[in-house]
């Protein structure tokens, strides 16, 4: 066991009473370009639209260039849209993008070589990078085309069909006045569509595919091309690729669960379904911190979104390579997946113990939210954020949060500390464990003001060294300033993107590579709330984006309703027909429907004209059963309550197996799973079950209350 610092005695600052009622006035604040810049813009799109190419391109070209990453709202003109921005270069390449012919070839004489270099070096050196900011930076010049077509045939090999499609959609004609697009492309038509197809087939979206192909061939018939590296008919070729997908079976998800919601994606889907057996081990976890609310008066019996105030789930487990992880305020615990003994001869289960003096333990009186703890593994090192969850504290006391800081440690030489660093300052506070992908480490942080403010860092995997950091918005919260409050803002990654869902009224895309912000959209909060009650929706936590197939599913703490929006561009595709403030999780997208849990079971139809609406709430009535994030496998949902595990079948609608868990003393917790080992993590004890593969049949089971033994 690895021992750091020393004892540390606990106090408390007592905050002055204020009324539960909150209120989110206003939209969040965002990097938006100043007044003068934005008379600059607005007069060059006067003279754009008057003919006046001479003076207007110029005069762009130089906002375009002295930008940097200012933002502009690109959807000002279209009524009862929510504002969504985008980088001020990227505006500037969407009106360049507009341009009658004869200006835009006048746009291309003078900028067009400069993008021939970037795009042959790039070329030269598979340099995806160069090839990216060739496109955010010359999507209107003669070689955007080439590059989104280069960027799509890259992420194909790289197994990534998602972003093929983002780039390859970018050639097709501009669909709606914000579309960010090439003005012309040299690609056939047809060659583009197929590729989509080609898209949705590497996906696994058969059903998509099939309706997609069945369209191409009405419309282009035998029409031929370059594909697959040979001259063929487009529909012909992918109705073999089709048939073959459809005739072999799915590749088995991978066996682990690196971090929280099995992946960086937050969207990991189990194959095949399983059936749980007996209870291989369990242990003990330290208590979760609780604040004491005497600021007003708690109706009795008072819950935690769906968790009881008293005993929250706040542990998320991380499994790699037959041993499980669990994160606290100060200690890193682990066990082996098929024993339940600890790691290395280790007499204990603490691999690591961060005893800082400064290091708090007990919460601050009247903190809002719910103790969240989660970690994540890359390769052989394992990433934490230590210290108590407190991201925001009042102006009162001058904004500090406890301390807390990232760390990593390294799982080959048995939790020895490789890196530790702290935020900025300590007004500042790490939201949670990083994603880690490609050598970075991507975290959020919440620097405390009125109102507080959030951030996207980069660090060093290897070294904890800062790369870049990027201010994304700033917004009222329910403590207004005067409350401590918790949080874990979790990022999600998928490609060369990092999105986040900051609760703070907006979602951002932001480079992996530069820490360039690629657009932000914002959606309707709620207005008003009420601290004494518990409402649901602002217990959702951790409550990272949900990536999808190139769409992202939020489900914010300051809204009652889900979104869906387009992953490439930030739009909205919809908003949940319904209020939604039940849901405390979202689990993930099997077939077309949402998986969403919280204080029931909730499926949401995603696609066509139905898409946003429930298609079914289970248990119907008002019985609230839910205690925990459970999981998706095959077709079945595994979803945890109080005293049970129901194994819940997608497509039918219904529950097909309900697993007692009384006969271990147990309650409901948050799952995950690794090595045919289902893990429960309740509030005060992990416990591991035996799984196997459940027969195809299961799917049939009567419907009845089927418990085991």
């Amino acid at each position: 066991m690895v021992c750091l610092g020393g004892e540390w005695a606990p106090g408390q600052i007592v905050i002055p009473s204020v009324g539960p009622v909150y209120e989110l006035a206003g939209k969040p604040r965002v990097d938006e370009i100043d007044s003068a810049m934005r008379r600059r813009l607005l007069q060059a799109e006067e003279a754009l639209a008057a003919g006046r190419y001479a003076d207007a391109l110029p005069n762009l070209l130089r906002l375009i260039e002295g930008a940097d990453d200012k933002l502009v709202p690109v959807t000002r003109n279209e009524l009862g849209v929510s504002p969504r921005y985008v980088p001020v270069r990227q505006y500037g390449q969407l009106l360049l993008s507009r341009l009658p012919a004869e200006a835009l070839r006048e746009y291309r004489r003078t900028a067009d070589g400069t993008f021939e270099v970037w795009y042959r070096q790039a070329l030269a050196e598979h340099d995806r990078e160069k090839l990216t900011r060739l496109v955010e930076w010359g999507a209107a010049s003669s070689w955007a085309d080439d590059a989104l077509w280069l960027l799509g045939e890259w992420a194909i090999q790289a197994g990534d069909p998602a972003t093929a499609r983002s780039h390859w959609l970018r050639l097709l004609p501009a669909d709606g006045e914000s579309w960010w697009g090439v003005p012309e492309c040299s690609f056939a038509k047809p060659a583009v569509l197929a590729r989509l197809i080609l898209a949705s087939i590497l996906e696994g979206d058969t059903a998509r595919a099939e309706r997609e192909l069945q369209e191409f061939a009405s419309t282009f018939g035998t029409t031929s091309g370059r594909f697959a590296g040979r001259e063929t008919a487009f529909a012909t070729a992918l109705e073999a690729l089709l048939r073959e997908v459809c005739s072999q079976p799915l590749p088995p998800a991978s066996a682990d669960w690196p971090t929280f919601a099995g992946d960086e994606t937050r969207s990991k889907l189990l194959s095949p379904a399983f059936e749980i057996g007996r209870l291989k081990w369990r242990a003990s976890l330290p208590t979760p911190p609780v604040s004491t609310i005497n600021a007003w008066i708690q109706p009795v019996g008072i819950r935690s979104g769906t968790e009881p105030a008293h005993a929250p789930l706040s542990y998320f487990a991380s499994a790699v390579d037959h041993y499980v992880w669990v994160a606290t305020t100060r200690q890193i615990l682990a066990w082996d997946i098929r024993t339940g003994k600890p790691p290395w001869g280790l007499e204990g289960p603490v691999v690591v113990d961060f005893a800082e003096p400064e290091l708090a333990e007990g919460l601050p009186y009247n903190t809002l939210g719910a103790a969240r703890f989660s970690c994540t593994i890359a390769g052989e090192r394992l990433f934490a954020r230590m210290g108590l969850p407190v991201t925001v504290s009042p102006a009162l006391t001058g904004g500090e949060v406890p301390e807390n800081f990232l760390v990593c440690v390294d799982l080959a030489g048995q939790g020895r500390l490789l890196w530790k660093t702290a935020p900025p300052d300590r007004e500042w506070a790490f939201e949670g464990p990083p994603a880690v992908r490609d050598g970075n480490a991507y975290v959020l942080l919440r620097r405390s003001d009125v109102p507080s403010q959030v951030f996207l860092a980069c660090y060093s995997a290897d070294r904890g060294e800062l790369r870049w950091q990027r201010f994304l918005c700033a917004a009222d919260s329910p403590g207004r300033g005067l409350l401590h409050e918790m949080e874990q803002l979790l990022p999600t990654v998928h490609g060369d993107t990092v999105y986040v869902s900051t609760n703070l009224g907006c979602v951002a895309a932001v480079s992996a590579d530069t820490g360039s912000i690629r657009w932000l959209t914002t959606y309707p909060r709620i207005s008003r709330g009420d601290l004494s009650q518990n409402e649901i929706f602002r217990f959702r936590s951790p409550s990272p984006c949900l990536y999808h197939r190139g769409v992202l599913y939020l489900a914010p703490r300051d809204s009652r309703y889900l979104f869906a929006l387009d992953a490439a561009n930030g739009q909205v595709l919809w908003q949940s027909q319904s209020e939604l403030e039940g849901v405390a999780y979202l689990l993930g997208v099997a077939g077309n429907r949402l998986v969403a849990s919280g204080d029931r079971l909730y499926l949401l139809e995603t696609m066509g004209p139905e898409a946003g609406k429930v298609s079914l709430v289970w248990p119907e009535g008002n019985e609230r059963m839910g205690m925990g994030r459970g999981l998706i496998a095959g077709d079945c949902v595994y979803w945890p309550t109080e005293d049970a595990i129901y194994i819940f079948d997608i497509a039918a609608g219904r529950p097909i197996k309900v697993v007692s868990l009384e006969p271990w003393g147990l309650k409901g917790g948050n799952m995950a799973f690794c090595d045919d080992t289902l893990f429960l993590v309740g509030a005060s004890e992990i416990a591991a079950f035996e799984t196997k593969t459940a027969p195809e049949t299961t799917a049939s089971a009567p419907a009845g209350r089927i418990f085991s033994e």
